[in-house]
């Protein structure tokens, strides 16, 4: 299953709460379906996004949804530890897991050397799932977005075709943050 039908299900399945979308392909293809207010695309700073999850979650009452890679989560696994940790009950940590570094030339990462289902159950994730299909996808994203007793990882094995995501994120950072920040604010 592409990265794109898993996008558009996020995008619409989520559309009332904050969403942090990783850098590269994943952001600029998160774009190009529908940009939105609550979208926060991360435009540089690989691994990162989980941080700023992590943060925001801690911060807010509503579901705090953070879109990572397998690429990007591997550059920056101490965020796991974090997310554990600290009271994010309310995080929902999906990694698209297509085993590859996809916008710097597809090359392969170690994403198979890891199952980031058990890791995160065994740091103290309260819940981690692995899937590969849309119907299942969307039917646990539904449930999470209500429970809010998490913090949940689910892990989406998609596969690695190569697409262009369509053109650059036409927003500067601060346009990103200021608008993301008031769609925040007002929620």
């Amino acid at each position: 299953m592409s990265r794109k039908k898993f996008l558009n299900s996020i995008i619409d399945k989520c559309d009332n709460y904050p969403i942090i979308f990783t850098t590269g392909y994943t952001c600029r293809e998160a774009y190009n379906i529908r940009d939105a207010a609550n979208h926060f695309y991360m435009v540089g700073s690989m691994g990162m996004a989980s941080s700023i999850g992590v943060g925001l979650a801690l911060n807010i009452n509503k579901p705090v949804i953070v879109v990572d890679g397998d690429g990007s989560l591997l550059m920056n696994p101490s965020n796991l530890f974090m997310a554990a940790t600290l009271d994010t009950k309310n995080l929902i940590h999906i990694v698209l897991d297509n085993g590859s570094y996809d916008s710097t030339g597809g090359q392969p990462t170690i994403a198979n050397d890891f199952n980031f289902e058990k890791i995160a159950k065994s740091i103290g994730y309260e819940r981690a799932i692995t899937v590969n299909k849309l119907n299942e996808f969307e039917a646990i994203i539904e449930n999470e977005l209500l429970d809010l007793s998490g913090p949940v990882l689910i892990s989406v094995k998609i596969s690695n075709e190569k697409t262009h995501p369509g053109g650059r994120i036409e927003l500067s950072p601060e346009q990103i943050y200021k608008r993301f920040n008031e769609f925040v604010v007002n929620m």
